[in-house]
């Protein structure tokens, strides 16, 4: 849901509006109050909702009267305690959640959580961002560090390092992201309208803290945990975007991050469908992907543990805007590829309908171009290998030749190794 769509969004802005001009007793503030309450019970607070909320909080309490004070008191203790078991955790990788508890002790409780903070940052650093935070989750985490730096008298050594590195990344991919999602780019959201929904950061002087708009680069390595690399390459075909491996932390199924998404002409062009072969109760696909990417060619590895996602039917989809894909599977020789369209999606199908509990991976293999159709078949033939651990059925190693659109793939492909999809 666009943020500023929810009247509850609406109504905490106006709340805000309304104490910085004096205005509150034109609005029917306790009824504002009692919702936002409500959705804090219900754990439903998000993004600009969260950020507004605290602003009233740490700011403009004293301007309520005393029954909408006391309203405000106790949301602010519920924060506080949820914050406080939030940092004992000290579970870092989530985090948008952790950064969001620092704000809330920092601002509303006043604590000096300074080396909590540093010791975060620090590992958001090194393990660059963990789960890829900073590519699926950048708009909250730059709203948190801007409060810091706008109503923290002393704000934390490193948050405006953080922040100024996330704006920069966000300028970098601002303008593919707006076209596969309804986030425009942070800058826009800060002043343009109706885009304006962080204004309230410039009014409370956030823009000493920007750092000077450098325009994308035609080429982009971003790095991500474990040394895994997403890519955006603009072609003259359009622009790819791939992860090296995704997911960057294994067994973290929480990402909305395409492991290989293409744009052409201002337009999505295609993706992984983000739900496959375990049913809609699943937020990501169970599939382990890695992608190598050249030009305007892409392959992607797809692996699929059988063992942690029982099900009969295994389906792994390319939804098809304007782009070309095959895929081939090299673990089953009975899987169908086919193509499908209906009046919601277009797209292409790599299906195993009765599988039978013979081995416990599913290894599909994409070839998906910007350039045009992929007409070839893969050359497949066993690779030689060292059998460093027995290897069930579905663990072997293959070398790979592909005609692609823009040349020829050379690959090999093994499950077990470091690198399960690599050129060779």
């Amino acid at each position: 849901m666009p943020i500023l769509s929810d009247p509850r969004n609406s109504h905490i802005e106006a709340l805000l509006v309304a104490a910085e001009e004096g205005t509150l007793n034109k609005l029917p503030f306790l009824q504002y109050l009692n919702e936002i309450e409500d959705i804090w019970k219900i754990r439903e607070a998000g993004g600009y909702l969260f950020y507004c909320t605290i602003v009233l909080l740490a700011h403009h309490r004293t301007a309520f009267p005393a029954e909408a004070q006391e309203i405000l008191t106790k949301l602010a203790h519920e924060l506080i305690e949820d914050a406080r078991r939030v940092r004992a955790a000290r579970f870092f990788f989530d985090v948008r959640g952790y950064l969001k508890a620092i704000v809330v002790l920092r601002l509303l409780a006043q604590e000096d959580s300074e080396q909590d903070f540093e010791d975060a940052a620090n590992e958001w650093i090194f393990f660059e961002w963990g789960y890829g935070a900073h590519l699926t989750d950048r708009h909250e985490l730059l709203c948190a560090l801007a409060l810091l730096l706008c109503l923290d008298s002393a704000p934390p050594r490193l948050a405006i390092s953080l922040f100024q590195r996330l704006l920069r990344l966000d300028d970098q991919l601002a303008d593919t992201d707006s076209l596969s999602s309804s986030l425009e780019p942070f800058r826009k959201c800060l002043a343009e309208p109706p885009h304006a929904r962080y204004k309230l950061f410039l009014n409370l002087g956030l823009q000493e803290q920007l750092p000077a708009l450098i325009s994308p680069s035609p080429s982009l390595a971003i790095p991500c945990f474990g040394g895994s690399v997403v890519r955006r390459e603009r072609t003259q075909y359009g622009t790819l975007q791939t992860a090296s491996r995704e997911p960057f932390v294994t067994g973290w199924l929480d990402s909305t991050l395409p492991p290989v998404i293409c744009w052409k002409d201002d337009s999505l062009a295609g993706k992984f469908a983000p739900v496959a072969s375990i049913g809609q109760h699943q937020p990501t696909s169970p599939f382990q992907t890695f992608a190598l990417q050249r030009g305007a060619d892409v392959l992607a590895l797809r692996i699929y543990e059988y063992e942690r996602w029982p099900r009969e039917t295994i389906r792994d989809v390319w939804d098809v805007y304007d782009s070309y894909a095959r895929a081939y599977c090299l673990s089953h020789t009975d899987a169908v590829l086919e193509q499908f369209e209906d009046s919601q999606a277009k797209g292409i199908q790599l299906s195993i309908e009765r599988y039978q509990d013979d081995t416990h991976l599913v290894i599909f293999l994409w070839a998906i171009s910007l350039e045009g159709e992929i007409e070839g078949v893969p050359v497949v033939t066993p690779a030689r290998v060292i059998p460093s651990v027995p290897r069930r059925k579905g663990e072997e190693a293959w070398d790979i030749d592909w005609e692609l659109p823009g040349g020829l793939w050379k690959v090999r492909v093994d499950p077990l190794a470091k690198e399960p999809l690599r050129k060779r």
